[in-house]
């Protein structure tokens, strides 16, 4: 049964991936319109000289302002169709990284809910791969902070991996690919 959660949640982001591709590529285009409609207009307006020739410029601008519009229009429609989906997006990502992190504390012997308030959920994974839960305080220190959270990162997601038996290969693809990598370590069999 979690070969199949694997698989969709394989699919789910091979589907997610083709959707913020073929957003790119709307937006290209509209781009496109944009820089074709200004080099008309400064193609026109290098072409036509004296006073006499105003109108022809001023319907020239007239016409390349109105494509600009319509695709600056378009652009801002496809800002907000963006922000919603990433925005969907990222809830998405939420609850399956949380589903993840519940049923490992589970798994540990660690009430779920644990997994989700701050600075406790790093203490018990640290506690989970067998380290201090001091070690947190380390994180505090200044300018040193982050590069010891990314180290301590490295370390919790290396012993994980080996709590659950898993490869080298696959604690890299814990640290690179976690939305992916963490469900399946977590909804596996021989977790």
């Amino acid at each position: 049964m979690s070969g199949d959660k694997t698989i969709k949640i394989l699919i789910i982001s091979i589907l997610i991936l083709l959707i913020i591709f073929a957003l790119r590529i709307t937006i290209f285009k509209d781009s496109k319109i944009i820089k074709s409609a200004t080099s008309e207009h400064n193609i026109t307006t290098n072409s036509v000289n004296g006073i006499s020739d105003n109108e022809k410029i001023l319907e020239s601008t007239e016409k390349n302002m109105g494509k600009i519009a319509q695709s600056s229009g378009n652009f801002l429609g496809m800002m907000k169709v963006i922000i919603i989906i990433s925005m969907t997006i990222s809830i998405i990502i939420s609850v399956i990284m949380i589903g993840s992190m519940w049923k490992i504390f589970e798994d540990a012997g660690i009430p779920g809910w644990q997994s989700i308030i701050p600075i406790l959920n790093i203490v018990r994974i640290l506690q989970i791969v067998d380290l201090s839960g001091w070690l947190i305080l380390l994180m505090i220190i200044p300018y040193l902070g982050g590069i010891i959270a990314f180290i301590l990162h490295i370390i919790i997601t290396s012993k994980l991996s080996e709590k659950y038996g898993r490869s080298v290969l696959f604690t890299i693809g814990l640290i690179l690919l976690p939305i992916i990598f963490y469900p399946i370590l977590a909804f596996s069999k021989n977790a």
